[in-house]
């Protein structure tokens, strides 16, 4: 499913953040907020920062939204992770949240009520996709990739929409991500999961610059 986000005013969000955080100009520097309510809050961040201050500040705003939503001090929040290597709140179980970071944007989901896993991606090399899809991708989606061969682009916008699709499944139902993705049986038309029918998928290309994925389902 294609979903149309809605654009927030920028300072909605940063008016929020702790004035450290504030300050940065990485933050306020063509910053983009999106947010969609699909079982969850997506919070979609534009940054002028490296790849390693891009990280950096994702997991400072996920603290910050975390600490509003539960009304408690970032400070207070106590994260872990799974064996399989999701983060968690200690605290707050019942609480989901997924992070992803991209080359100039992150990405956050939260939910009370879902199961949540976000991936956004911006525009890789032909050679790592097609290294990625020889390696995970099944031969049905393989197939389905040709057939795009006569739009301009449409080839890579399908299989980096797959690769996101597929990550955010794995994330959502907290799985190891290079153990579980090659084993989805995803539908190439629909991005439906075969094995997963409770996981609803929402994908969304944001301004021909990264694409974003968001996988939701009942919590267990």
């Amino acid at each position: 499913m294609t979903t149309v986000a809605k654009v927030w005013d920028a300072a909605t969000l940063i008016s929020t953040l702790d004035a450290p955080l504030r300050k940065l100009p990485t933050t306020t520097s063509q910053t983009l907020l999106e947010n969609f309510r699909l079982g969850a809050e997506i919070y979609v961040v534009a940054f002028s920062a490296s790849q390693t201050e891009t990280r950096e500040l994702t997991w400072s705003i996920a603290r910050k939204l975390l600490g509003l939503a539960l009304n408690t001090s970032p400070q207070h929040l106590n994260f872990s992770k799974t064996s399989q290597g999701k983060p968690y709140l200690v605290e707050h179980q019942n609480f989901d949240f997924s992070i992803s970071h991209t080359r100039g944007y992150g990405a956050v989901a939260l939910s009370s009520n879902s199961r949540v896993g976000v991936d956004i991606e911006g525009w890789p090399s032909r050679k790592r996709l097609e290294k990625i899809s020889s390696r995970y991708f099944s031969q049905e989606i393989l197939n389905e990739s040709r057939l795009q061969m006569g739009n301009p682009d449409g080839q890579e916008v399908f299989l980096l929409q797959v690769w996101t699709v597929l990550e955010a499944i794995v994330k959502c139902k907290g799985s190891n991500l290079f153990h579980e993705i090659g084993r989805i049986d995803l539908d190439p038309k629909s991005f439906y999961c075969r094995q997963h029918p409770e996981i609803t998928i929402h994908t969304q290309i944001h301004h021909g610059q990264c694409l974003l994925a968001l996988a939701t389902a009942p919590l267990a």
